[in-house]
């Protein structure tokens, strides 16, 4: 059987949750606005201040509905959307197949604020093609989501 040159398909970035309610964004103020008061009384005014940016980002960017991103995976390498990522910057894949009603598939970067690039994978996107095709140009090491993408995926962002 003759195989593609390419794997392509689109996905939302992360799992779209509902809506954020009114009280949501009502608790994530009380929150901030106590946390800020008892750090300017401890005498820590930077902190304060830290908190409050982080929270307005927060805020902002709870009520953003995912974006739909085409991935592609070609001879060159893996694209998201218009960004390349050449075979020769990525170290390893991992397709996590645990996930109840997703797979994932992690790729290794080479840089270390960044370690893993998480790209879901749709149900129309044959595991077994897409895990053949990668084998030809990377190793497959296991590997896993940092805990600071699983936390922000377990609170809907």
């Amino acid at each position: 059987m003759a195989r593609s040159d390419t794997i392509q398909w689109e996905a939302l970035e992360h799992a779209h949750r509902k809506e954020k309610s009114q009280d949501w964004y009502w608790a994530l103020g009380l929150i901030v606005v106590s946390v800020a008061v008892a750090s300017i009384l401890l005498g820590n005014t930077l902190f304060a201040l830290l908190i409050i940016v982080a929270s307005l980002a927060l805020g902002l960017s709870a009520g953003d509905t995912p974006n739909k991103h085409t991935y592609t995976i070609n001879t060159r390498g893996v694209s998201v959307d218009e960004t390349l990522y050449p075979y020769k910057s990525l170290e390893a894949f991992w397709i996590d197949e645990t996930r109840p009603h997703e797979n994932v598939l992690l790729l290794d970067l080479q840089k270390p604020l960044v370690p893993h690039l998480v790209i879901k994978i749709p149900d129309t996107v044959d595991i077994n093609d897409l895990q053949d095709y990668l084998l030809d140009y990377l190793p497959e090491e296991e590997m896993y989501e940092s805990a600071s993408h699983r936390l922000a995926e377990m609170f809907g962002f």
